[in-house]
């Protein structure tokens, strides 16, 4: 069609390079208004860690403020996360196989979780551990610690490999318990008890009465300004295993690009290895036993529990557990292992 030399259709006498331009502008301007709309949507979608277990426990509590403070520091420092948030969704367990294994799912369904962290006992994380194998949603524990759940990963890997377990397990505790009673019991009053000796109080580590690193006590001086006198005042070791755990996920997260492909995530998670030292030697230890990695004083394989030394001198790891003494005054001091002991054992008279 031809125009005149003012560029008007002599059709309609209007401008048509102009209407056809202003026709696209309106296109345009509306494609990226919608776009616009949409973008910040998507910027602003925290990304998702869900938490299973009791709500009204010291145990369950533990867990959660553990968890609460990694995610407040992660959203804090932000770089890790390519401009996302964190938000913290919980599931109630009660303590309760059944109501367990309907947490898990309401987490996966409801919540569209990406991660999430268990304070549940060893029963309830029996119950949901199929539905994970099911939904294959990257697992930690930060209180379970039976060793049947550490032998579906070894037997079942490709099944169960997206499960980690923040706690030494209870085959780990028990060989140290062995060797407490062994070691010291045995010297004080083991014959005179006909062998049945025992000790009151066993934990995992860190625990009441453990000499803190300076990077654990900053985390418990977080957790006493945060939540104050409300029980626990001293989180139970599964608050600074939630913690530690939290963060050793998301800097595996970052380095995988995501918690999904979940084989990228397991690789990277099976190389994190968060050392803390105090006084220029190891003292604790978040790494993780791999595939075919075989314990040498055991001749086991622990694959995706936490790393733990169960034999002197604890150059390698922490042990899995140490014994406390409480004393009548009230004070609390580790009495075993050597190397963490900051008080003597006082066998009861009378």
């Amino acid at each position: 069609m031809k125009k005149n030399l003012a560029g008007l259709d002599p059709r309609t006498g209007k401008n048509g390079r102009d209407t056809m331009t202003f026709r696209r502008s309106i296109v345009g301007a509306a494609v990226l208004c919608a776009l616009l709309a949409v973008a910040p949507a998507f910027a602003a979608d925290p990304i998702k860690v869900g938490y299973i277990g009791s709500f009204d426990t010291d145990t369950g509590k533990s867990t959660i403020r553990g968890a609460e403070i990694a995610i407040e520091e992660l959203n804090t420092a932000g770089d890790m996360l390519g401009g996302r948030t964190i938000e913290l969704v919980k599931a109630d367990t009660r303590e309760d196989m059944a109501e367990g294994v309907r947490a898990y799912e309401y987490l996966n369904e409801a919540e569209n979780v990406g991660f999430i962290v268990s304070g549940c006992i060893d029963d309830v994380s029996l119950g949901w551990l199929e539905r994970m194998a099911e939904y294959r949603t990257p697992t930690l524990d930060t209180w379970t610690s039976y060793i049947g759940i550490i032998d579906k990963v070894v037997e079942e890997y490709d099944k169960y490999k997206m499960y980690f377990m923040n706690v030494a397990n209870d085959y780990a505790l028990a060989t140290l318990s062995i060797d407490f009673g062994k070691d010291v019991l045995a010297k004080e009053f083991w014959s005179d008890t006909g062998g049945l000796g025992g000790v009151s109080t066993l934990s995992p580590i860190p625990s009441i009465g453990f000499d803190l690193d300076d990077r654990t006590a900053a985390f418990l001086e977080k957790y006493t300004a945060r939540y104050g006198d409300e029980r626990p005042v001293f989180p139970h070791f599964n608050g600074f295993n939630a913690y530690y755990g939290l963060l050793n996920a998301f800097a595996a997260d970052e380095r995988a690009g995501g918690f999904a492909p979940l084989d990228d995530w397991v690789r990277e998670m099976e190389n994190e290895d968060i050392v803390i030292e105090k006084d220029g030697e190891i003292w604790l230890r978040y790494a993780y036993w791999k595939p075919g990695e075989i314990e040498p004083r055991t001749g086991r394989e622990y694959t995706h529990n936490i790393k733990f030394d169960i034999a002197p001198p604890y150059d390698q790891s922490a042990p899995s557990m140490v014994v406390i003494q409480w004393y009548s005054d009230g004070s609390t001091k580790v009495v075993y292992p050597p190397k963490y002991a900051n008080g003597a054992l006082e066998v009861p008279t009378g």
